[in-house]
């Protein structure tokens, strides 16, 4: 049975936050700004992380979230996961 986990784009913006070798708890990336949200890892990976902001404290506080996870101890790198398209068929695209 799967345990793929359903994000939810339309209430929150996800970033994936990948950590540096030497660090041990990727909860603590939360504590970076009051709105983050630990979520979970990213498959089998051990080092790249899932956080969660809802969108409305996105909008007002993206550069203060992006500046507090990169000035956080352990963390390599932060990247804002893309919202999915909906995928179309060649050929059934609208004009």
């Amino acid at each position: 049975m799967s345990t793929q986990l359903q994000l939810n784009h339309a209430a929150y913006t996800y970033l994936t936050v990948t950590q540096a070798p030497q660090f041990s708890s990727p909860v603590a990336f939360s504590s970076a700004h009051p709105a983050l949200a630990y979520v979970q890892p990213v498959g089998s990976l051990t080092d790249v992380h899932i956080l969660s902001v809802p969108k409305d404290v996105w909008a007002s506080d993206e550069e203060q979230i992006l500046k507090g996870l990169q000035d956080t101890s352990g963390v390599a790198g932060v990247q804002v996961v893309a919202e999915p398209k909906q995928r179309v068929k060649r050929g059934e695209e609208e004009l």
